[in-house]
C-alpha cells in the first residue's frame, strides 16, 4: 500500500488518458506556452489557457496556473466543457490516480489532505493530515490530526470506523470488508516481535471471528484472505525458516481453509495463491489444494519476486538453481533458460502481459557500467513457448493498447505488433501507448498526436 503523493508531469500522466462513455476523447495539448485540448480530429475543443494540464480521466482533468506545480501549487480541476470544478487560487496541489484504484483525486494544502470523489462528485476540502488507499472500494482511509486513522465513505466523507487504528501493510477495504490494525501498546508503539492486531470487519462494523490463536493478516480477495498464527518459543525453535509466524488460508466469514503452516502466501493470480516454505515456492488453490509443491528456490534479485501465474502458465526465476521456467498448469517444464551464462549475463522474466507474450530482459550486472538491459519477447501458447523476438529492445512501454507497443532502440522510440514487427519504424524521442486511437509522442523537441498509421493528427508549433 503506498500514500497518495506522486506528482506526475504531463507525459506521464498521458499514460492515463481514459474516454468518458459515449464521450468523444479529448487530449491537451501546448500552443504559445499555454495548455488546452483538441479532440480526435486534431482540433482546439478547449482553448489553451493554462499553464499545466493533464488528460482527462473520464469527465474532469487537472490544470493549473503554475507550471511550478511543486514548488508552489495552484491547480483546478475542471469538466469537458472546460469549466472549473474546483477553482485554482486556493493553493491546492490536485494529485490524480492516487486513492484507490483511480476513482478519486487527492487534493493536498499545507501539508492537509482531501478528496474528490470521480463517481460520486462528492469533494472534501484538505482537513487531514493525510489520506491513503483502500483498494479502490467505498472506504478509503483518513488520519485524524489528534486520533489516528479511521475509515470514511469516498461519496459523503461520512465516519464509518472511528479514528482509533493504526496504520500498517494490508490495512483497507476490499472485497466487502475492512482489514483494520491496533497499535499494540498504544498509537505511538509498534511491536517489532508480533506486528500490529489485526482485525476483521464487515461493512456494518461487525468483527469476524476466528479460531482461537488466528487472527486475520491480510485483506479480502475474492471471499478468501490470509490468515496467521504466532508460534511459541518451542515452535520457533522448530521452524527455524520462518519469522515466528505461519500462515493460512480462510474465508471471510472466519471458517480456515488452510491451517497457518507456511512461512508466507501471497496471491499469484487467477485464483492462486503462492506458497513460500523454507525460502521454496509452491502453488495452492482457493480450496487449500496444493497444485505445485514447495520446491522452486525463492528468487531475492531478478524482476519476478514470486511466481506469477496467467493463462495457466506459472513463470518462476530460481537463481539459487540458476534458471528461469515456465510451467504448463499441470505442473511440467515448457521452458527453461539459465539466470546466469557463463560470461556474467543474466536473464530474467520481466513481465507478463494478458495476450500471452512475456518480456524477458538480459543485462550485466555491474554497478559501475551504464544500463544495459536489453528486451525480447517470448510468446505461450497451446502449452508452448516461443520466440518472438531476440533482446534487441532498449526500453519497453508499459503495455500493448491497440495491439501496439511503444519500445525504444538504438536511442529513438517507435512502435511495433504483437509479431514484434515495426508498426512505426523508430523516430521519437518519446513515445507513449496509443490511447482511443491516438498517441503522444515527442520529435525535435516538439510534441505531436499520432494515429495508428503514423499520420499526425496535431503537432506543436
Amino acid at each position: 500500500m503506498k500514500k497518495a503523493l506522486i506528482i506526475s508531469c504531463l507525459l506521464i500522466c498521458a499514460l492515463c488518458i481514459h474516454a468518458a462513455a459515449e464521450e468523444e476523447p479529448l487530449y491537451p495539448v501546448r500552443e504559445n506556452g499555454k495548455w488546452g485540448y483538441i479532440n480526435q480530429q486534431g482540433q482546439i475543443v478547449i482553448e489553451p489557457q493554462w499553464a499545466y494540464a493533464e488528460p482527462f480521466d473520464g469527465n474532469t482533468a487537472v490544470v493549473s496556473l503554475n507550471a511550478l506545480r511543486s514548488e508552489t501549487p495552484d491547480d483546478g480541476l475542471i469538466d469537458r466543457d472546460g469549466h472549473y470544478i474546483i477553482e485554482p487560487g486556493q493553493g491546492y496541489e490536485i494529485i490524480n490516480h492516487d486513492i484507490g484504484n483511480d476513482d478519486s483525486y487527492l487534493i493536498e494544502k499545507d501539508d492537509l489532505y482531501g478528496f474528490y470523489d470521480k463517481k460520486s462528485g462528492f469533494y472534501q476540502p484538505p482537513c487531514y493530515e493525510s489520506i491513503w488507499d483502500s483498494y479502490g472500494e467505498e472506504l478509503i482511509i483518513a488520519e485524524s490530526p489528534d486520533a489516528g486513522y479511521g475509515f470514511i465513505r469516498r461519496d459523503t466523507g461520512e465516519v464509518v470506523f472511528p479514528f482509533q487504528f493504526g496504520l500498517f501493510e494490508e490495512v483497507g477495504c476490499a472485497g466487502g470488508y475492512v482489514l483494520a490494525a491496533y497499535d499494540r501498546g498504544g498509537k505511538e508503539e509498534y511491536d517489532w516481535e508480533w506486528g500490529p492486531d489485526y482485525h476483521l470487519f464487515d461493512l456494518s462494523g461487525h468483527e469476524i471471528i476466528f479460531p482461537e490463536n488466528i487472527r486475520p493478516a491480510g485483506h479480502v480477495h475474492n471471499g478468501i484472505l490470509r490468515v496467521s498464527r504466532e508460534l511459541d518459543e518451542e515452535g520457533r525453535k522448530k521452524h527455524t525458516s520462518g519469522w515466528g509466524t505461519v500462515y493460512g488460508l480462510a474465508r471471510a466469514d472466519g471458517t480456515i481453509i488452510v491451517e497457518p503452516q507456511y512461512d508466507y502466501l501471497e496471491f499469484a493470480g487467477e485464483k492462486l495463491i503462492s506458497i513460500n516454505l523454507d525460502n521454496k515456492l509452491g502453488l495452492m488453490d482457493y480450496d487449500g489444494k496444493v497444485i505445485l509443491p514447495p520446491t522452486y528456490e525463492e528468487n531475492w534479485e531478478g524482476p519476478l519476486p514470486y511466481i506469477y501465474y496467467l493463462n495457466g502458465y506459472a513463470l518462476i526465476d530460481e537463481f539459487i538453481e540458476n534458471r528461469s521456467i515456465i510451467l504448463d498448469p499441470a505442473g511440467n517444464e515448457l521452458f527453461s533458460h539459465p539466470t546466469r551464462s557463463e560470461n556474467g549475463w543474466m536473464f530474467g522474466l520481466e513481465r507478463v502481459m494478458e495476450n500471452g507474450l512475456v518480456w524477458y530482459v538480459t543485462w550485466f550486472p555491474d554497478p559501475d557500467m551504464p544500463s544495459d538491459d536489453q528486451f525480447g519477447l517470448l510468446r505461450i501458447a497451446n502449452n508452448k513457448v516461443e520466440y518472438v523476438t531476440e533482446p534487441v529492445f532498449e526500453d519497453i512501454g508499459e503495455d500493448f493498447s491497440g495491439e501496439y507497443m511503444p519500445v525504444k532502440q538504438n536511442g529513438l522510440w517507435g512502435y511495433i505488433d504483437e509479431s514484434a514487427q515495426w508498426i512505426i519504424p523508430p523516430q521519437y524521442e518519446k513515445a507513449f501507448p496509443f490511447q482511443d486511437g491516438l498517441a503522444l509522442t515527442e520529435k525535435n523537441l516538439k510534441m505531436a498526436y499520432i494515429d495508428t498509421s503514423g499520420h499526425v493528427i496535431w503537432q506543436e508549433q
